[in-house]
């Protein structure tokens, strides 16, 4: 049979040629390429590992770096080797992302979680002179980008940060929205509104327009030049040499966070509201010029600020209404972008409503992906989408789902599944006459008349919380299931059939006015 030829290591001068997969494998094996990723990936943690225990240092995990490497190398040879210590002076993050970013290094940290200065370098090839060679070249070069790095970080740090603001306005945001300047004046006028919405006292409403003022600064550093990922941070550094308030850097470092469903939310009050209003601002511009994510596209990562805002409303306690901010956001837009001035107010009513469609779809998303909530308990609650207040939201989800998995709720819903039923058997009727209100006259037995003043007490004194809505719901179970198994609704009357009808509809609609328990019974049954 004929052999063919389906690999030429450059390594190797002779090229292979196989008959098959299995010898294939085989050769590939003895001219040192390991095809299995796995075990790959267990050599260089192994042999980091052991490397850096050597030295009373540690090799901090990170995946994307590892899968990274794995697939870069065919036999991987694990080196160490340091930089000049004078340049742990500098901020650790770039540092480590100079290492990482640039060279795929492993950087080693101490038992403290500090870092090192040295490092891990992943081969391709196991030179004859141990690696010298190769460790040697490295530090050269490591040693010549972290000069780089400093000139960078010390000609950011000769500038006054506070002074960089004016600098954003050849920092283009978007071209139909304006520059990051720009940016900064809509959050400033947004947070005027968060301020009145959330009651804030004027120290952290001060902090705050402090934080919005300069938190893009850092986009005009040498530093975030170079390394872009490090926006943020940057400032973070950047706002504590200028001897700002603490927590004014802490919001500038977080106020992009979460980056993605793992991590974590900024962690201080002003970082959150921070966040909050950077993200309201991105997602409404957006939808402002028709560019929200389509069913495959996301250029803008969209959705992820729509799940972070939700994360961080939730997570931080902040019983607001978003509805309300979202409309503020697109009045300020439409008020100072030129390319939106001719936007009506229909079409803004249009994109409010596509917003705030938007937030629920991914609130909804963030409840698929947690197994112990249940979607159709979401579709069951009533939300008023001109007040999106998503502590009420979690509140009530969490009360519904308390209530149904309670045996007091659970018996009411088998007693309201017969309700629904009857009326679903009845629709035929219920469509051909007229509606009406129940007529107390024409109720004949005890147990129709009890249901009757049942809901009727339940409707006249149910102002309170939902909590004591959803209690008195359960004291309709033993009135429902006496009245079905002692009336007959198909009464000769056809009078009194349809007041027998109206009754049920009317526990139906009100109950379903506070929770769609239909779409509970429904959902468990799926």
């Amino acid at each position: 049979s004929n052999s063919y030829v389906l690999h030429s290591n450059p390594l190797v001068k002779k090229k292979i040629n196989v008959l098959n997969v299995k010898e294939y494998l085989n050769q590939l094996n003895q001219i040192g390429v390991e095809v299995d990723q796995n075990k790959r990936k267990s050599k260089i943690l192994e042999e980091g590992n052991k490397i850096a225990l050597k030295r009373k240092l540690k090799l901090l995990s990170d995946n994307i770096l590892l899968n990274e490497v794995v697939s870069l190398v065919e036999n991987p040879n694990i080196f160490v080797a340091k930089f000049d210590e004078k340049y742990l002076k500098l901020p650790s993050e770039i540092l480590i992302t100079s290492m990482k970013k640039n060279q795929k290094y492993f950087p080693l940290h101490t038992s403290s979680d500090d870092l090192s200065n040295y490092f891990l370098i992943i081969a391709n090839l196991k030179p004859g002179d141990a690696g010298k060679l190769i460790v040697n070249g490295n530090q050269r070069v490591i040693n010549a980008r972290l000069e780089d790095a400093r000139f960078f970080w010390e000609k950011d740090s000769a500038d006054n940060f506070s002074d960089k603001t004016l600098e954003l306005k050849r920092v283009v945001f978007h071209n139909r929205l304006g520059s990051v300047y720009e940016k900064i004046i809509r959050l400033s006028e947004l947070a005027l509104i968060f301020k009145n919405e959330l009651n804030m006292d004027e120290d952290n409403y001060l902090n705050l327009k402090d934080s919005i003022a300069i938190c893009k600064n850092d986009l005009v550093s040498e530093v975030v030049r170079e390394f872009p990922v490090l926006q943020g941070t940057m400032g973070y550094y950047y706002a504590n040499k200028s001897g700002l308030n603490k927590a004014i850097g802490l919001a500038i470092r977080d106020h992009y966070k979460p980056y993605g469903p793992s991590d974590s939310c900024p962690s201080t009050n002003i970082s959150q509201m921070l966040a909050v209003l950077d993200k309201v601002d991105t997602i409404v511009g957006f939808f402002l010029i028709n560019e929200a994510p389509s069913s495959s596209k996301d250029p803008f990562a969209l959705r992820r600020a729509g799940l972070g805002i939700i994360r961080i409303l939730s997570e931080g306690k902040f019983k607001l209404n978003l509805s309300k901010i979202i409309e503020s956001a697109t009045d300020i837009y439409i008020k100072n972008t030129i390319s939106l001035k001719q936007v009506k107010s229909n079409e803004k009513y249009e994109v409010n409503s596509k917003i705030k469609k938007f937030i629920l779809e991914r609130y909804e998303n963030l409840i698929k992906d947690n197994k112990n909530l249940q979607l159709y308990v979401y579709h069951s609650l009533k939300i008023d989408k001109n007040n999106l207040n998503f502590i009420d939201i979690n509140y009530d989800f969490s009360l519904v789902q308390d209530f149904i998995n309670s045996s007091e709720g659970n018996s009411f819903l088998v007693a309201f599944k017969r309700v629904i039923n009857i009326l679903n058997d009845q629709r035929e009727s219920i469509n051909t006459i007229a509606r009406n209100t129940v007529n107390e006259k024409l109720l004949e037995f005890e147990e129709e008349k009890k249901l009757f003043t049942q809901i009727q007490l339940i409707i006249r004194e149910n102002k309170g919380t939902k909590l004591k809505q959803l209690n008195s719901f359960s004291t309709l179970t033993k009135p429902i299931n006496n009245f079905f198994e002692n009336v007959q609704i198909n009464d000769k009357n056809i009078n009194i059939k349809n007041n027998r009808i109206f009754l049920l509809c009317s526990v139906k609609n009100y109950i379903n006015q506070i929770v769609d328990f239909s779409k509970i019974i429904k959902g468990k049954e799926l």
